[in-house]
């Protein structure tokens, strides 16, 4: 089974209940061809709030060795303070590189196809949600969050809901950097996983309606555009660990998760396994084909 071959056969069954697409930093590669900047790279973000950072390729770690940089230089501050005064430089490097004019096309006209009703968008900045030129209905940005939990921070934007379970540079305090930050935050993660587990044991499991990203996770089949998913993404690979569970359970099948896989081999020996997902196609594509493939797909 692929992508294409599913849409086909089951349109009937997907205005019912949509795709969730999984967006990543490789729409913002895409959009610029590559070329490496603060959205699309780690190490240019950190970068950009400490020029003496050095990469480790462990970001969580290496933005607390950049905060132990910065006490040291200000011991007059606790170091939640310092933590605070960077992630509102971040937010306000991401939103100075959003709001530059001219911006390349981005390859996400496919979002405002019906099939498809939430956005999972682990990038901490807004510029898909922005787009200006149709790319996605227009409407007023409406931010939504309870007051108490920025695991479920989401936007809605004409009937489409993109959700942040990463952070946002609307509200720098919830981006998520530091290793203590993605502690409690995990903390945050398990209550939604409980949640949703309960609605899973009183027997009506077809019955769900989801509430946040954690149950659309869960639930709903799946498109992951231009994220890798690695074992850091733990909270994403959570909610589809608990899709499988659920169906442990309950015996229901599960719905399909596709994934872009450029030209990039899937490993045999993933197959069968919960870290093996459908391709876009049938045919090995590389990821500007795939993104068009897609678009022409929902359109």
């Amino acid at each position: 089974m692929n992508l294409v071959s599913y849409v086909k056969n089951n349109r009937a069954a997907l205005i019912k209940e949509p795709f969730v697409i999984v967006l990543g930093s490789g729409v913002h590669a895409q959009a610029y061809s590559a070329e490496k900047n603060v959205l699309n790279d780690w190490d240019e973000l950190l970068k950009s709030i400490d020029s003496k950072f050095q990469p480790s390729g462990n970001y969580p770690l290496d933005f607390e060795s950049i905060l132990s940089r910065k006490c040291l230089n200000k011991p007059s501050l606790q170091r939640n303070e310092i933590e605070e005064i960077q992630l509102n430089k971040i937010a306000e490097v991401l939103k100075k590189f959003c709001l530059k004019p001219g911006q390349p096309e981005y390859p996400v006209s496919f979002l405002s196809s019906p099939l498809i009703s939430d956005v999972v968008n682990l990038n901490f900045d807004l510029v898909i949600e922005n787009l200006p030129g149709g790319h996605i209905p227009k409407g007023k940005l409406i931010k939504r969050s309870p007051a108490d939990s920025y695991s479920t921070l989401n936007y809605e934007l004409e009937g489409l809901t993109f959700w942040h379970p990463h952070g946002s540079i609307d509200v720098p305090k919830s981006i998520l950097l530091s290793q203590r930050r993605y502690f409690l935050y995990s903390q945050k993660v398990e209550q939604l996983r409980k949640r949703f587990m309960a609605k899973v044991n009183s027997n009506k499991p077809n019955r769900i309606i989801p509430e946040n990203w954690f149950e659309l996770l869960a639930t709903r089949p799946i498109i992951i555009c231009g994220a890798s998913l690695s074992p850091a993404e733990w909270d994403i690979w959570l909610a589809i660990v608990s899709r499988y569970r659920m169906r442990s359970n309950t015996k229901q099948k599960n719905q399909p998760i596709f994934k872009m896989y450029g030209c990039e081999q899937r490993p045999k020996s993933a197959r069968g396994h919960i870290n093996h997902f459908y391709p876009i196609s049938s045919q090995h594509r590389c990821f500007s084909d795939e993104w068009i493939l897609i678009n022409k797909l929902f359109n």
